[in-house]
């Protein structure tokens, strides 16, 4: 019984940080342009820019019900710094975009699996093929949202339970959010454990 009870709650707990790492993927993005636009303002709003983001930052950790300090090392607030190559990824982008079209098939795979089993196997190999493409962890996170687009084309079309899940996660994002490809993906994922197919 307390075995039983602990991979529920571990099961329920696991969902729950998937769920948050998707919102903070979407906010990662925003906060990552609103420095790179604040590079010509003063010190001061340089700095009202980056209390407001640990400020979301918190408010989400407390929306997910998580323990914030260990989340916020897990999970910090980004920065340009953490590699010089942010500044100039959006040349890359038209690049890394037509880079990614063309390997679909091949070094990038299509996905046929509808078990939750297989999405998550699926994640984890889309992840090595977006990084074998940008080369580097920052062009990567530029790619894994310029990628979102290109699921539907990648959802095997025989794969019927994995396209309605996928509608409805899209149908479920605000109009302003600007998700990436395994953020959708961990979201399908989260939304098919809570209706209970991982134990089918």
């Amino acid at each position: 019984m307390l075995k039983r009870l602990f991979k529920r709650n571990s099961s329920k707990m696991e969902t729950t940080i998937n769920a948050f790492a998707a919102a903070y993927g979407v906010l990662k993005s925003k906060w990552l342009k609103e420095q790179a636009d604040a590079q010509g303002l003063t010190k001061e709003e340089q700095n009202q820019v980056s209390q407001r983001q640990h400020k979301e930052l918190r408010q989400l950790i407390t929306q997910f019900g998580l323990d914030e300090e260990q989340t916020i090392r897990r999970f910090p607030v980004p920065t340009l710094t953490d590699n010089d190559l942010n500044l100039e990824l959006r040349s890359y982008e038209k690049e890394l975009d037509e880079a990614f079209r063309k390997e679909i098939g091949r070094v990038v795979p299509y996905l046929t699996s509808p078990s939750i089993t297989g999405l998550e196997h699926y994640i984890r190999r889309i992840d090595v093929a977006m990084l074998s493409i940008a080369k580097n962890e920052a062009r990567k996170d530029i790619l894994n949202i310029l990628a979102a687009p290109y699921l539907p084309t990648l959802i095997s079309t025989d794969n019927y339970l994995i396209r309605s899940y996928y509608d409805r996660c899209m149908m479920e994002l605000s109009s302003e959010e600007r998700p990436s490809l395994t953020n959708i993906l961990h979201q399908i994922v989260n939304v098919m454990t809570l209706d209970d197919h991982r134990a089918r």
